[in-house]
């Protein structure tokens, strides 16, 4: 008597469980589709509005709109500059060498004095 007693006990038991976690596993597949629907939604809203800006960035309506509102035009030859017109880069590498130079001079107290175009060490 007592071993079904037991053993109806422990059906009961694992008969909630289960229900339990068919009841869980449910809810889980629910949120999953609510999740894929959503996930759905937003690509298709993303396409939507790549669409969208393709359309309103279009080149011949943007020069329209330049033309119309903002009185632009576009460059003519005679502002374009030759290469040859940009100036040279300035080379920072050297620049931040000397001072580095000149930090190191003075921190052995040396000082560097730059005369007419060459370095002399005065000590």
């Amino acid at each position: 008597m007592q071993l079904i007693l037991l053993s109806a006990l422990i059906l009961v038991g694992l008969g909630t469980t289960l229900y339990q976690v068919k009841t869980s596993i449910d809810e889980r597949q629910d949120l999953l589709r609510g999740l894929e629907l959503s996930i759905a939604n937003t690509k298709r809203d993303i396409a939507v509005l790549e669409a969208e800006w393709a359309y309103i960035s279009r080149p011949d309506r943007v020069m329209a709109l330049s033309n119309d509102l903002l009185k632009m035009a576009p460059i003519g030859q005679d502002r374009i500059l030759p290469l040859n017109a940009i100036p040279m880069r300035i080379n920072f590498n050297a620049v931040i060498d000397t001072k580095i130079d000149n930090a190191n001079w003075k921190k052995t107290g040396v000082e560097a004095k730059k005369g007419n175009g060459s370095a002399k060490v005065v000590r």
